[in-house]
């Protein structure tokens, strides 16, 4: 479980020997069964350790009033009398029952008497990722096997985030569990944060909650909580996955505080060949460009949900197992071919198809208007006609028509205006009759 060492030689956490679990309500086979030792709380008999660290005992019980199997997480006595933080850590207790998700390890509730505390949860069969990982060559994993976990962890984290309202904290590989059925379980929503809070108080070594590794510089900084706080730490839990190691590891606690507020950490790449990891496929870009942002030192640029992330890392190209090696063919035969100078013509078949009309006028070039015919082409308008004209044989009108203009009765509408002038004077011709002039000799210059 949570804030625990590795299980002792011989008992992985929360497996079995011979492969086969326990049936529910039994203890494992290998489990000392003593029927008349002392009852925690006067209901769980105590059957095995599966882990001890710094924030308390993880042991396996059995639940003599309900006939189950449970683990129980056991506080340390520091947090025992002080009734702050026993508060503190029954309202984190009450909010973890809330969470229903299947994918987080259930919480059934809090125990205390004059003896203890202790927190009563779900006994995962299986193993945490960090057992896993160190099975694993180069004690690392491949992004795809990890990514079908990362579908679930950011599914846990969604809900957590966005329905339950509630921040994890101290997210990690230990607190990730892995069932026998390839189901994800996260543990400890919120708890081993408060236990470490109460301690570090208590012991006054000003330390924070969580574990310092996977600490944004916020949560570092003892910030208000914030769900981007996880989205830190799943990038460092990625980062661990995938480099057998957290972004910073090296020195005390103060160095590494130090390199979580000022230092940008080294690429997964970068980290992989400085520990000397060989033989594992190339990490795509997608998922170093991924993991740096969930490391950012500003909460603005890291993603701003754990759904975002996982959007992120599927839409990276599948790895190639080796980097391509170069060709040995010569330069000549490694160009493209050129195009042939004259092309061939296309088949009769193609010719023949049907091409839709095309205008012989380009587009772009606006239609001039129609101009009319010249004067000379056009029907002669009824009305006065000059009587010095040899050619004219219509009758004169005797309505008087415009003094100046024609009126054509061709097809076009808009005829170009001629004046009507007399050639042999400027003599105004709008009256119904000859004038006298008319009848005169041509002029020498008419004529």
């Amino acid at each position: 479980m949570s804030d625990s060492f590795p299980p002792e030689p011989g008992h992985s956490e929360g497996s079995f020997p011979h492969g086969q679990p326990h049936p529910p309500g039994s203890a494992p086979e290998d489990a000392p069964t003593q029927p008349d030792a002392p009852l925690l709380f006067r209901r769980y008999r105590v059957l095995r350790e599966l882990g001890r660290g710094g924030m308390g005992v993880v042991v396996l019980a059995h639940d003599t009033a309900l006939e189950v199997t449970v683990a129980l997480k056991l506080v340390p006595d520091l947090i025992v009398h002080d009734p702050d933080a026993v508060a503190g850590l029954r309202k984190e207790v009450l909010r973890g029952m809330a969470l229903t998700h299947p994918g987080v390890v259930r919480t059934n509730h809090f125990e205390k008497d004059e003896s203890g505390a202790a927190i009563v949860m779900e006994y995962v069969e299986g193993d945490d990722l960090t057992t896993l990982k160190r099975h694993q060559p180069g004690e690392c994993f491949d992004p795809e096997q990890i990514l079908p976990w990362l579908v679930q962890l950011c599914a846990v984290l969604d809900y957590a985030h966005r329905d339950a309202r509630i921040i994890h904290r101290d997210l990690k590989p230990r607190n990730i569990m892995l069932t026998k059925t390839g189901r994800v379980k996260v543990a400890d929503f919120g708890i081993a944060a408060v236990i470490s809070d109460s301690v570090s108080r208590h012991s006054m070594e000003g330390t924070v909650s969580g574990t310092l590794s996977y600490m944004s510089p916020q949560q570092a900084e003892g910030k208000r909580p914030s769900h981007l706080d996880d989205i830190h730490a799943l990038g460092a839990t990625i980062y661990e996955l995938l480099t057998s190691k957290p972004p910073f590891f090296r020195g005390h606690q103060a160095a590494i505080y130090q390199q979580i507020i000022h230092v940008e950490p080294p690429s997964m790449a970068e980290r992989r060949e400085e520990l000397e990891i060989s033989g594992k496929k190339p990490l795509a870009p997608q998922w170093e460009t991924t993991v740096a942002a969930c490391l950012a030192k500003e909460p603005a640029y890291r993603p701003q949900s754990a759904g975002e992330v996982l959007a992120r890392l599927q839409a990276a190209p599948a790895p190639t197992a080796f980097p391509r090696r170069s060709s040995t063919l010569p330069p000549r035969l490694l160009q493209p071919p050129s195009r042939p100078r004259n092309p061939p013509k296309p088949s009769p078949i193609f010719s023949r198809q049907r091409q839709p009309p095309q205008s012989k006028r380009p587009r772009w070039i606006l239609p001039m208007k129609k101009r009319p015919p010249p004067c000379r082409l056009l029907p002669r308008a009824r009305g006065p006609r000059c009587p010095h004209r040899a050619s004219s044989r219509r009758a004169m009108n005797p309505r008087p028509p415009s003094p100046w203009l024609h009126q054509s009765r061709s097809r076009n509408r808009n005829p170009r205006p001629r004046p009507l002038l007399c050639p042999l004077g400027r003599e105004n011709l709008s009256s119904a009759g000859v004038p006298a002039s008319a009848s005169a000799a041509p002029s020498a210059g008419w004529l």
